[in-house]
């Protein structure tokens, strides 16, 4: 008995050491600037005022939404707004997007954003969005996608 509670001892302070040793190679960081809207010029009062979040704009002339807690307005209030009621992830805003009106009609919301730091060759990098579909959407996406370019992007609609 004492020779098994030895070795499970000797195998948790190697697991223990492992775990220390691999997370000195592992480094992790978030490279989006403002990732959850939380940096503002002026908390929104009405619908389209993505680009009071800091960092943040539109590429098209899709009218990207910013909801915050902190409101007055219902319009741009995360719980109880004319498309339902949604928490922010963390803090107090989020983004919101359409994605298509109407059936067979496209009309796409982006939001684009800086990066703290270039991306380098040849490395890996793990993209992440944490979304949830409005309370009164009859929609949804099948994806969600990123595009990282050096230049600032605008899109034209037709």
């Amino acid at each position: 008995m004492i020779l098994l509670v030895k070795h499970i001892y000797s195998l948790k302070f190697i697991l223990v050491i492992c775990n220390i040793i691999f997370s000195l190679f592992l480094y992790s960081q978030n490279l989006v600037m403002n990732p959850g809207f939380d940096e503002v010029k002026k908390i929104p009062n009405k619908p389209y005022q993505i680009h009071y979040a800091n960092n943040s704009s539109s590429p098209n002339i899709g009218t990207p939404d910013l909801f915050s807690s902190l409101a007055k307005k219902k319009d741009v209030r995360t719980s109880m707004n004319s498309l339902g009621s949604q928490p922010p992830y963390e803090g107090n805003n989020y983004a919101g997007i359409f994605t298509s009106v109407g059936e067979g009609k496209y009309h796409g919301e982006f939001i684009q954003g800086t990066l703290t730091s270039s991306l380098k060759k040849d490395k890996y990098y793990v993209v992440q969005f944490f979304y949830s579909l409005a309370d009164k959407s009859s929609q949804s996406e099948v994806s969600l996608g990123a595009c990282f370019s050096d230049k600032r992007v605008y899109l034209i609609d037709k």
